[in-house]
């Protein structure tokens, strides 16, 4: 398989590695061991083929609330109270990268009918309480996997840092 080389592991979750964990789960680690604060994962996956693929920022074709320009010195795709359009080959090394192609969670998770998570598809819905009683309106009544995505995901910064 041809990957493309970067410095930190990619995750199951499909995160590239964006931090390093001590503990979880009451089991210590010394030394630490990669992991996605975002997901809070800690199982290494085998790096995909990225060759070929592309990755688009998470807010691709968004311009409200927009602060600032993208982090990629070609500024002609993305500026400040524009549509963001930044498009670029994919690159695990870009800040908050997901690769989203075949056998990946979000290829595996998201339902290709309503987008909602496999998990919210098997939520047994309370009956009876003061949780919501019915599914999500809007969610279909059958999971189907997603499948690969056309693009990976990332974010250019183009909403700002903090």
């Amino acid at each position: 398989m041809t990957t493309t080389s970067h410095s930190e592991p990619m995750m199951t979750c499909g995160h590239t590695a964006n931090g390093r964990c001590r503990a979880k789960d009451g089991v210590k680690y010394d030394p630490s061991v990669p992991s996605c604060v975002i997901c809070s994962c800690i199982e290494v996956a085998p790096d995909p083929d990225l060759i070929g693929r592309m990755m688009r920022c998470a807010s691709f074709g968004a311009s409200w609330g927009r602060q600032a320009g993208p982090i990629y010195p070609d500024s002609s795709k993305c500026s400040r109270n524009t549509d963001c359009h930044c498009e670029f080959p994919s690159d695990p090394q870009q800040p908050f990268f997901e690769f989203r192609g075949e056998g990946s969670r979000a290829a595996l998770t998201k339902c290709k009918n309503c987008a909602f998570s496999k998990d919210a598809h098997e939520y047994d819905w309370p009956k009876g309480t003061r949780v919501s009683k019915t599914p999500p309106k809007g969610m279909c009544s059958s999971f189907e996997p997603h499948g690969a995505w056309d693009y990976d995901k990332y974010y250019c910064g183009c909403f700002g840092w903090d």
